[in-house]
C-alpha cells in the first residue's frame, strides 16, 4: 500500500493559491489538483513501507510544536507524468 504524508496550507494561503490556480485556468493552464476534494499542499512523503504506528508516535511527539512553518518559494516547476503539474518548490526558513 502507498502512503503520502503532505502539509496544508491555512485558509488564507490556500485561498491565494487557488486564486493563481483559477487565472492561470482562465489563460487554457487548468491543474488537475483543481478537482473537488484536492487542496493545494506541500508533500513530504510518497512510501510504500512506511511504518505507520511508528510515525504515529513522532507525530504525536510534535504535537507540541508550532503548528505553523515558513517557507519560501524558491522555484516554479513542472511535472509531466502522469499529468501536467506545475508546482512551486518551497525552501525552508530558519
Amino acid at each position: 500500500m502507498a502512503y503520502g504524508i503532505g502539509l496544508v496550507f491555512d485558509p488564507q494561503t490556500e485561498a491565494r493559491i487557488r486564486e493563481v490556480w483559477g487565472r492561470l485556468a482562465s489563460q487554457g493552464f487548468a491543474t488537475p489538483l483543481a478537482r473537488p476534494g484536492c487542496l493545494p499542499h506541500v508533500s513530504l512523503l510518497l512510501s510504500e513501507t512506511l511504518r505507520v504506528e511508528d510515525l504515529a508516535r513522532d507525530l504525536e511527539e510534535l504535537g507540541h510544536c508550532s503548528p505553523q512553518l515558513e517557507v519560501r518559494v524558491s522555484t516554479v516547476g513542472v511535472f509531466t507524468e502522469p499529468e501536467l503539474v506545475l508546482f512551486y518548490g518551497m525552501t525552508p526558513t530558519n
